[in-house]
């Protein structure tokens, strides 16, 4: 399996969707966040591992780009949830801590994968080639 390979970015994202709900289902509320919260947070949280998925069925390089940018988009908005609810010290800590660093965990690998089936160009400046 190479670094940036699709199943090594499966298993964080994998492993988030099993905090997410716990975290999400606090019984906590705070001022500013509406009750769709905890629902984003799942549903953020399930389309990364389903993105994920899809890059690596597509064929063209262009096209599993774009899925797993899709998943790197979906892994920021879980570990920004989770960074919001630690900050206001919303439901178990540990957990939104767990999922904050999955999500950067899943951000770097898929960004690598981005990067992998992107143009040259994009890629060598990824790298610090240019």
């Amino acid at each position: 399996m190479t670094t940036n390979s699709p199943m090594r970015a499966w298993r964080p994202t994998e492993l988030r969707c099993d905090c997410l709900p716990k975290l999400a289902n606090s019984p906590i509320r705070f001022r500013g966040v509406d009750a769709s919260w905890p629902n984003q947070l799942v549903r953020a949280g399930t389309s990364t591992p389903l993105l994920v998925a899809e890059g690596a069925n597509r064929v063209s390089r262009p096209g599993k780009a774009h899925k797993y940018t899709e998943a790197r988009s979906e892994a920021a908005e879980c570990g920004a949830g989770a960074d919001v609810a630690r900050t206001q010290k919303v439901g178990r800590q540990e957990l939104a801590v767990e999922v904050l660093l999955l999500a950067r965990r899943a951000g770097s690998l898929l960004t690598g994968l981005i990067a992998k089936n992107t143009d040259e160009e994009w890629a060598r400046r990824y790298r610090g080639e240019l």
